[in-house]
């Protein structure tokens, strides 16, 4: 069976279904703006715990916890965790 890009196999309906396991995910608040190291790990998901839409959620609400920091989302792949999401709330935001 072919994979696609991003590692997931077609089904027959069309939607994709996952060929193997979910690689862990994290937030990490984030020392000193986007593109700054990690401070501290903020939440891990392994396994069945790694959902999009909770991963998400998480951001939004650890991003209202540490107004005006930057707080991040990582993947972990072959050549280690890989940032691909950031979110900042400012003091203004609800």
């Amino acid at each position: 069976m072919a994979l696609s890009s991003n590692g997931f196999a077609p089904s027959g309906n069309g939607t994709l279904s996952s060929s193997s396991p979910r690689c862990p995910r994290r937030i990490v608040l984030l020392r000193d703006g986007e593109q700054s190291e990690s401070e501290r790990v903020l939440q891990e998901y392994h396994g069945s715990e790694v959902s999009g839409k909770r991963l998400h959620a998480d951001v939004q609400r650890f991003a209202g916890e540490h107004r005006g920091r930057y707080v991040a989302a990582e993947w972990l792949g072959p050549l280690g965790w890989t940032r691909f999401l950031w979110c900042r709330r400012g003091d203004n935001e609800s």
